[in-house]
């Protein structure tokens, strides 16, 4: 999204439903009224990226090797900071330096290049050292985990990597859906289309329990607002009508 001067207001990946979608563009006139735009990117078609990074994007898709990304980022980042930020990006593994740089300094990161470039990186990293730091089911541990990092983050970007993690946590490596649910139903949060993805996944499974669905009951009303897609305010309405709450489900 661009401003008529043609500054860089806000970028995304996509919408899935016009209720988002318009959640954008209000925010974007917003942002564009107090002149806050995404000024990491630069304008002109001459930026040197790396070869690494135009392999990636290039006819063949080539890998990002590792080894030879972090050697440029680190080589190159402060005299071209926006070539070796989108390196970084994309790269699998960077090197631990860079990658505590990053999370340290996210909010930064975040004013340079907006959320829909920074956050899902944030997760990939922070998801890596839950597996290294956490591995086997600790419930206190993981909560640990958690509050370490809470503070780096906007509260509107940490909702969304804190249910990212415990969906990754009580989901995979403790493989305990009710754990899961009940930590989301305590922290609610809707974001693309989990809510009923995890309702599908559930019914089909045949674990829908009467204890889960008051769960997921609590979780959806929790989080959902004028701004909720219309295919989870429909997931969310049919757990109340699975529930046999009529008159919630018809008021939704």
């Amino acid at each position: 999204m661009l401003s008529k001067e043609g500054a860089l207001i806000d970028a995304t990946n996509g919408f899935a439903d016009v209720a988002v979608l318009m959640d954008f563009l209000n925010n974007a006139e917003s942002l564009d009224k107090h002149k806050t735009y995404l000024n990491g990117f630069s304008p002109s078609l001459e930026v040197p990226y790396a070869p690494a990074y135009l392999d990636y994007f290039g006819k063949e898709r080539k890998r990002v090797n590792d080894t030879v990304a972090n050697r440029w980022i680190i080589e190159n980042r402060k005299l071209h900071k926006e070539a070796a930020d989108m390196l970084f990006m994309i790269t699998r593994n960077p090197a631990s330096d860079l990658k505590e740089d990053f999370i340290n300094h996210y909010n930064a990161y975040r004013a340079l290049y907006g959320q829909a470039v920074v956050l899902g990186k944030a997760t990939t990293i922070l998801s890596g050292d839950l597996k290294e730091k956490v591995g086997v089911r600790n419930d206190q541990l993981f909560l640990e985990f958690l509050n370490s990092y809470k503070d780096k983050f906007p509260a509107a970007d940490w909702k969304i990597i804190r249910f990212l993690l415990a969906d990754q946590y009580y989901n995979t490596i403790a493989k305990d859906s009710e754990a899961f649910l009940s930590f989301v139903s305590a922290n609610p949060v809707l974001y693309k289309n989990y809510y009923g993805a995890m309702v599908s996944t559930l019914t089909n499974k045949q674990q829908l329990s009467s204890e889960k669905l008051t769960l997921l009951a609590k979780w959806g009303s929790g989080a959902i607002d004028e701004h909720t897609a219309f295919e989870t305010i429909l997931s969310v309405a049919r757990v109340y009508q699975q529930q046999n709450k009529t008159e919630v489900y018809k008021n939704m």
